[in-house]
């Protein structure tokens, strides 16, 4: 049995707390006051005095403690870090990603390193480390000599020292001289530029029958013997076409035939029987593939004339009158001339659509606004309307589009500008002025 008085005096001085009642046993718990923080603390007289007799009684102290142990120890540790890595700090530690002042033992700097990068093996001293970088990267004159020679180049003249600069040889393969650089000969470039290009045209010459082959997968069938890849090279393509593509374009970018995709030169009358065969009658003079061509209608009930391009009707890409194409906008009915606004990018938008199109309701789905909208009498007249609002915008105003073509998935982006440059009183103006012109 302890003696209670005895008990209650070893607790209060190992522990360095005052206790507030009788000792209550050696496994009970025993309210005490910690005399160095002032915490209500309720340790156990078999742990601060049997058990633990280094542990504090007060747990808030012991781990403040713990916590100043810790951070010595990690102290020392990174001191230790840094004059291993031939530096000698001028402060105390203050954290691992903070800079830190330090004397660099080889040449005196103070530097301030991340005693996190020291750690991983960066950083240090900068000065020190350019000069190992260039004591490693630095060439001997027989290390730049044998390298001169395994690029086929014989020095006329001794090392300069310096790898950066123009060295003098005679190469060995074309007896010319050439200037060449030791850090690039080291490192395997360099040498003798006109036999470099010469190895290379080499590697990349192809044989006649190597050559045939390749124009023959493209749909080529040359007419005479393989020269250079370089060099036009007269072929019939499988409709019979004839034509000179390059065999370098054609391994390229597989050039296809002029005439077959529709960019080939055509005569007057051969031009005139295309546009003849789909129905179009030429009423001015032929003036290119891809010019403006002025023709009129031959199909019964519509006469009308219209300016396709040839090669656009060639390569089907364009109807050949455009009053009679079954798709897109029917230029003989009714249509709409219609102004939609998107408040959220202050963008307004001109636009024409049929009369029973889902063209405004596809707009008002991308969160566009109607404004307002004019029922004309053709297809024609809105065109006509929309392309001088467009012109008056782009030409007088100088108001570009203002949204592009990935900012509306449905399109029509073009016939888009800023809403606060042109005003809605200012769109109807101009809408109800193209139409009355």
């Amino acid at each position: 049995m302890k003696d209670p008085l005895q008990a209650k005096a070893d607790f209060e001085e190992i522990g360095r707390v005052r206790a507030l009642c009788d000792y209550p046993g050696s496994l009970a718990s025993w309210p005490a006051i910690c005399l160095e923080c002032g915490a209500l603390v309720t340790p156990r007289y078999s742990n601060v005095v049997v058990a633990k007799p280094r542990q504090r009684a007060c747990k808030y102290c012991g781990r403040r403690a713990a916590g100043r142990t810790r951070e010595q120890n990690l102290a020392e540790a990174a001191v230790q870090t840094m004059l291993d890595a031939g530096l000698e700090p001028l402060t105390d530690y203050a954290g691992s990603k903070r800079h830190w002042p330090c004397t660099c033992r080889e040449c005196g700097l103070v530097v301030t390193p991340k005693h996190s990068d020291i750690k991983q093996g960066r950083g240090g001293c900068e000065s020190c480390a350019r000069k190992v970088r260039g004591a490693k990267r630095r060439i001997s004159a027989s290390q730049a000599r044998g390298a001169a020679e395994e690029r086929g180049l014989e020095p006329l003249e001794d090392y300069p020292g310096d790898s950066q600069v123009e060295w003098r040889c005679r190469c060995l393969s074309c007896d010319g001289e050439v200037t060449a650089k030791a850090i690039k000969l080291v490192g395997g470039k360099g040498g003798c530029a006109p036999c470099s290009f010469a190895r290379a045209g080499l590697a990349r010459r192809k044989d006649a029958r190597e050559a045939e082959a390749l124009m023959n997968l493209a749909g080529y069938f040359p007419l005479t013997p393989y020269n250079t890849m370089s060099e036009p090279w007269p072929s019939l393509c499988r409709k019979g076409h004839e034509s000179a593509p390059r065999l370098l374009s054609v391994m390229r970018q597989g050039t296809r035939c002029l005439y077959c995709s529709g960019h080939g030169p055509v005569d007057p009358e051969a031009a005139e029987a295309i546009m003849l065969s789909r129905g179009l009658q030429p009423t001015e003079d032929f003036a290119g593939t891809n010019r403006p061509w002025r023709v009129r209608c031959l199909r019964e009930g519509c006469g009308r004339e219209s300016t396709p391009q040839l090669g656009a009707v060639r390569r089907k890409t364009q109807p050949g009158c455009r009053f009679c194409a079954k798709y897109g906008l029917h230029l003989a009915a009714p249509a709409l001339v219609y102004v939609i606004l998107s408040p959220d990018r202050a963008t307004r938008k001109i636009g024409i659509c049929g009369t029973n199109s889902s063209r405004i309701a596809v707009h008002r789905r991308h969160g566009w606004t109607e404004e307002f909208h004019i029922r004309v009498e053709s297809g024609e007249e809105a065109f006509r309307i929309e392309q001088g609002v467009l012109r008056h915008i782009r030409k007088t105003l100088n108001v570009p589009a203002r949204l592009g073509e990935s900012e509306m998935p449905q399109g029509g982006w073009t016939e888009t500008f800023d809403a606060e440059m042109v005003s809605i009183a200012a769109t109807k103006h101009l809408v109800l002025t193209a139409l009355t012109a």
